[in-house]
């Protein structure tokens, strides 16, 4: 076991450490400190002194409640915040990539256990995460950043119920969020920033020119290899990721192929080289998730356009492509979407497509007879009431109710 740490979060020193339960299985308690803590040397000697009392004890005196196990029986953790690391510790890290693991740990910590932490697990109630929901907001914190908080508490409380912890799972409502609209190059906006590019930085214009005419994720570029790379067939594997030096699957856990255009295929083939990846940094290091951030900015300034963030070059691919065909369902595929909801946020690039669709209901041999024949009957009446056995003021009449209400129409 090695010694206790601590870290400094917003909400206090979070001590860390592992220790031997009464079984002598060794166990990790990760936690904020109770109390008022000075300074992280403070901190550090109660860390340490828990350590030691959890080693003689088996369970960490004023945090955990020291529990009677019954033979066959499951060790329950009874606060919300033993029940956190034991959920991160069992769920979180099993099944989640490693930038999703550091996303949920944050919110942990952050967030939902200086808030829940101490209440017990089986007692939290819809009220209580209500509360929760209004004091964060209160805080100046967005509605989208909230949501995300509380799909991991109903995640973790999900969990609760399927592994027998709790009998019932809270309501759990998420915040109504109106979606921005992506931010976004256009075709001529995007050709003139590649030209700059080639120009002022040309070592970055074969990542830009990928990036823009892909619509590859960051860290997908960054893992990207030549073996992913199939020019006789004119197409990208998109089958790896890379967050801080860690390398797996995409996001979503399912590999796409992005077919390569003739300016794409012809800018990689000028591009190649021996090396294992794809780009580099001009010093010949492997890049990070970050790449490109500055000189995406800097080029934009060149270029006199508005700066965007890395991530917008892919909203650039996906509305260039919805603007040119309307065709949401292969921006889907080639954005690596699991379902359409996702791309929805791009339908209103697509209004040529919107017309098409209403003008497929309209009869072939509807013609302006149909609209007219109601204009026609009235000047019948007018013109010729006698011959329909109507006085010549009540066609009249008839007619000022009907032209009010073609008004209202």
């Amino acid at each position: 076991m090695g010694a206790a740490n601590v870290r400094r979060l917003k909400s206090g020193y979070q001590a860390d450490f592992y220790y031997e339960d009464g079984d002598g299985v060794q166990r990790r308690f990760r936690a904020l400190l109770q109390g008022k803590v000075k300074d992280r040397r403070e901190a550090l000697k109660i860390a340490r002194q828990l350590q030691r009392e959890a080693g003689k004890l088996g369970y960490v005196p004023g945090y955990q409640d020291p529990t009677v196990e019954k033979e066959g029986e499951r060790d329950r953790p009874r606060k919300f915040e033993s029940y956190a690391w034991y959920w991160y510790e069992i769920y979180a890290k099993a099944r989640n990539r490693p930038s999703e693991q550091r996303n949920k740990e944050s919110i942990l910590c952050n967030y939902l256990i200086p808030y829940f932490g101490r209440m017990d697990l089986a007692e939290i109630g819809a009220l209580d995460i209500e509360e929760f929901t209004s004091r964060t907001l209160n805080k100046g914190l967005s509605r989208k950043s909230v949501n995300n908080y509380l799909g991991v508490l109903r995640k973790m409380l999900n969990s609760a119920a399927e592994w027998e912890f709790i009998e019932k799972v809270p309501k759990v409502r998420a915040l109504k969020v109106e979606l921005d609209d992506p931010e976004f190059y256009t075709v001529d906006e995007r050709d003139h920033f590649l030209a700059v590019c080639n120009a002022k930085r040309p070592e970055w214009y074969p990542y830009f020119v990928t990036a823009f005419h892909t619509g590859m994720r960051a860290g997908e570029m960054v893992a990207l290899k030549w073996e992913d790379v199939d020019f006789y067939n004119r197409k990208i594997r998109v089958r790896r990721s890379e967050w801080r030096g860690h390398e797996g699957t995409p996001k979503g856990r399912r590999f796409r192929d992005v077919p390569m255009n003739s300016f794409l295929l012809d800018v990689l083939l000028g591009h190649r080289h021996p090396a294992e990846y794809v780009f580099y940094n001009p010093s010949g290091a492997r890049l990070d998730c970050n790449a490109g951030t500055k000189v995406l900015k800097t080029v934009a300034r060149y270029a006199g356009l508005r700066a965007i963030r890395r991530h917008d070059m892919r909203h650039t691919f996906a509305s260039n492509i919805a603007s040119a065909t309307g065709n949401l369902v292969a921006v889907k595929n080639l954005l690596g979407h699991q379902d359409l909801t996702t791309t929805m946020r791009y339908a209103h690039l697509t209004p040529s497509q919107h017309r098409e669709v209403v003008e497929a209901i309209v009869a072939p041999n509807l013609g302006l007879e149909t609209v007219e024949g109601p204009f026609k009957m009235v000047n019948e009446m007018v013109n010729g009431p006698k011959s329909r056995g109507i006085s010549s003021s009540g066609a009249k009449e008839m007619a000022c109710k009907f032209k009010n209400l073609q008004a209202v129409d």
